[in-house]
């Protein structure tokens, strides 16, 4: 069984891809298919609170940005004699939730069946069991994102897995959209944070539409249901 890199994609859409911040490029795709992401803050709150820099949430630096957006399924080229081995690994790999970063977890291998004997029923059954599973976990770090920026990372890298697998399904538009309004959702969270840390509270009522509060009311028009966002207010 021998792995190779996998020959997906447009280089140079890779490139700007990495170059582009997290919340554009999850933007533009759900754009380009139609679907609406989570509502963004009023006018008067981004301008009254300045946005802080989207895709700076756990991803820093290139290498890291890189590394993410760029990640390709790795390919794995099986041998007549190697399909009942690869099957097996890939019902380990599977059970253990070990599904997209090495050519031993379940998705690659699950690819690489699929062309070496593109028949076999069972194999597919297990590439959607693997693909619910992706989702689920999906979901599970998503509903951690909240306070957990190793969440919200877990979730990007599921919503690029599955946008380069599934790139017009509809549950893959409906993650990426969820994946954009965490991110969004934790920068203003910070950027609340940060102010109130500094004691500067903001008071619309009293003229004052910047501050702590204006960055918690809009993390709570992306993520009606952040907690982060609640406690701050």
């Amino acid at each position: 069984m021998r792995a190779i890199a996998y020959p997906c994609g447009d280089p140079m859409e890779d490139e700007r891809g990495v170059r582009a911040q997290w919340a554009m490029f999850l933007w533009l795709a759900i754009a380009g298919s139609g679907c609406r992401p989570a509502p963004a803050p009023s006018a008067a709150q981004a301008e009254a609170v300045p946005a802080p820099a989207p895709g700076r949430v756990q991803i820093s630096g290139d290498d890291a940005l890189a590394q993410l957006l760029s990640w390709r399924l790795p390919e794995v080229v099986l041998a007549p004699g190697e399909l009942a081995r690869a099957r097996a690994q890939a019902r380990r790999a599977l059970a253990a939730g070990d599904l997209f970063e090495h050519p031993d977890s379940a998705l690659p291998l699950l690819y690489a069946l699929a062309r070496a004997d593109p028949g076999h029923a069972g194999d597919a059954r297990l590439r959607e069991a693997a693909r619910a599973v992706l989702f689920r976990q999906a979901d599970a770090a998503l509903a951690a994102a909240d306070a957990d920026s190793n969440a919200l990372r877990s979730a990007q890298q599921r919503a690029v897995v599955a946008r380069r697998l599934w790139p017009s399904a509809p549950d893959t538009r409906a993650l990426e959209a969820r994946v954009l309004a965490a991110e969004q959702a934790w920068q203003w969270n910070a950027r609340g944070e940060a102010l109130l840390g500094a004691g500067d509270l903001g008071d619309p009522a009293a003229g004052e539409p910047g501050g702590a509060l204006a960055a918690f009311r809009a993390a709570l028009a992306v993520a009606p249901g952040s907690a982060r966002a609640q406690a701050g207010l």
